[in-house]
């Protein structure tokens, strides 16, 4: 009798032939020839642990090469240990703890691909470290130098994130994975890393920016010696210690913003640079920070603020709040002057009204002054500025260009005749402006004012010749009544307002009065015959 045996080989059991060895682990599947190791497949790889080892790991056959085909989501945790390269499609989307370790990668994604990749794993645990990353389609270099700090360097900018990053020294091989060779142009280190090693950009003669993440703590020793392009740095908020030589021999440094928080500057960490140094606290705070001030160099001058207007490299004024670079649109102070800022960026050729906290400022040349008082041609209308501001309740003379122009409900119009009231004075308005020529009745509110020379002033009180007629006038204002005025110094018949070149005998407030050409005969006594009858004066009444 025959007896027929089934055996079934579990997931993951290795089969053999003369050269190959291949199997399945998660869904997919995988091959070993000649040392390759490929897998294949849609899906992820399974996760493994050193107790349940991958099982590539219990073959005899030396792994130099690893090939992840596309369409492989995920690489398992612990999956290979060592090879000297492994090949990584974009399909790859997240990397298990402790997946690879040493060798170089070669990633066929794009830099923002990796950029993504890197957030499901560097960060955390490491999945893939001590390793080189280069680009498949060999556009640039992309590496992670050591387990707790990774980097990537895109031609121009390397940026470095983890937590610790280790020192640097040139005298230590650290073959490709030192990116001392590199041309580095500008650094960024990532929010994680709280130090910058020793040595880590030293003779980096390029390097022209360095932005520092908040989490850094130190800045160690000698770790920008020699970047003779280096002319800016602003610390991360909790840096708190400069190591010695940090920043010795950056030749052209010339702006170094410092954080509140910062303790100890060690010696020679700012040197050979004529540089300025922003703090953003008092003097008296400055001096608590441990620092040997013999020991730095000469040229360094202190800044004691919170916001600073500098001048940089491509010649903008840019504003920089707290040591950063302030990226609104606003008015910003910058010691006893108020800046308009554009993007953070500042103009000296800048002319405009500005709105600012539900408040309208005239900027001239780029600043905000609250002295100024003037005209401003504003999208195709005429306002007027005082003390730097524009306000809808404006009602006032302003001087421009040698004119004084009146302004109403903060703008000015051409057409506009009127009387206003201007530092305790009345003014007389015509087209918009005021004259110190004019002479003139002119009517306001229903009543005749008289302008002499421009203004109004209710002390006046006499007869004016105007129009060939000579018109009363009291307390500034044309009187029409009737009446008998005193005027140089006899007293003078009024009808109507004006003077009447009669000769008569005039009633007025109960008594008569001798008038002859309009005046009261105030120094006549006699007789006077007047309509047939004859009548007896005496200082110029009828008695």
């Amino acid at each position: 009798v025959w007896i027929m045996v089934l055996t079934l080989i579990p997931l993951g059991v290795v089969t053999a032939s003369a050269e190959t060895l291949s199997g399945t682990t998660g869904d997919c599947t995988w091959t070993l020839v000649d040392g390759v190791l490929t897998i294949s497949g849609n899906g992820a790889m399974a996760d493994y642990s050193y107790s349940d080892k991958a099982p590539w790991d219990n073959s005899y056959s030396p792994i130099k090469e690893i090939i992840i085909e596309e369409g492989v989501t995920h690489i398992g945790s612990r999956s290979f240990w060592g090879a000297e390269e492994i090949t990584i499609p974009k399909s790859v989307a997240s990397i298990g703890e402790s997946a690879y370790v040493m060798g170089k990668v070669y990633y066929a994604g794009t830099l923002d691909d990796w950029k993504i990749l890197k957030t499901e794993h560097g960060e955390t645990n490491h999945s893939l470290f001590t390793t080189v990353w280069h680009y498949t389609n060999n556009e640039n270099l992309v590496s992670s130098g050591t387990d707790s700090c990774y980097w990537y360097f895109d031609g121009t900018t390397l940026t470095a994130g983890g937590t610790y990053m280790y020192s640097y020294d040139p005298m230590e091989e650290w073959d490709d994975r030192n990116w001392s060779e590199c041309d580095i142009q500008h650094v960024v280190i990532l929010e994680g890393v709280i130090n910058i090693g020793d040595y880590a950009f030293e003779n980096q003669k390029n390097l022209k920016s360095v932005e520092i993440a908040d989490s850094v703590v130190t800045i160690g020793n000698s770790a920008f010696y020699g970047c003779s392009s280096l002319k800016t740095i602003v610390l991360g908020e909790n840096v708190k210690k400069i190591e010695e030589d940090a920043f010795c021999g950056c030749t052209n440094l010339k702006n170094v913003f410092l954080n509140k928080g910062i303790e100890e500057i060690e010696w020679y960490a700012l040197a050979s640079s004529t540089t300025d140094i922003y703090y953003p606290g008092s003097k008296e705070e400055a001096d608590n920070i441990k620092i040997d001030r013999s020991l730095l160099n000469d040229n360094l001058t202190w800044h004691y603020n919170e916001s600073w207007l500098i001048q940089e490299e491509n010649g903008d004024y840019q504003y920089y709040l707290n040591g950063e670079k302030y990226t609104d649109t606003a008015l910003v102070r910058d010691g006893s002057q108020w800046f308009y800022v554009e993007n953070g960026v500042w103009s000296n050729s800048v002319e405009t009204l500005l709105k600012y906290k539900n408040k309208w400022f005239y900027i001239k040349e780029g600043k905000w002054d609250s002295t100024i008082n003037t005209l401003f041609k504003y999208k195709g209308k005429w306002f007027g500025v005082v003390n730097g501001k524009w306000n809808s309740s404006i009602n006032t003379l302003i001087k421009y260009k040698d004119k004084w122009f009146y302004v109403e409900n903060g703008k000015w119009n051409s057409s506009i005749e009127t009387l206003t009231k201007y530092e305790g004075k009345w003014f007389y308005i015509k087209n918009g402006k005021w004259d110190s020529s004019v002479t003139k009745f002119f009517k306001y509110k229903g009543k005749t004012f008289y302008i002499k020379n421009g203004k109004w002033d209710s002390s006046i009180t006499s007869l004016i010749k105007y129009n060939g007629k000579m018109r009363y006038v009291k307390n500034g204002k044309w009187n029409k009544s009737k009446a008998i005025v005193r005027y140089k110094p006899e007293y003078v018949e009024i009808m109507d307002g004006v003077y009447i070149a009669a000769s008569e005998l005039k009633g007025y407030k109960g008594e008569q009065y001798y008038v002859n050409n309009g005046y009261v005969q105030s120094n006549f006594s006699g007789r006077v015959k007047y309509n047939g009858k004859t009548y007896k004066i005496k200082n110029g009444k009828v008695v």
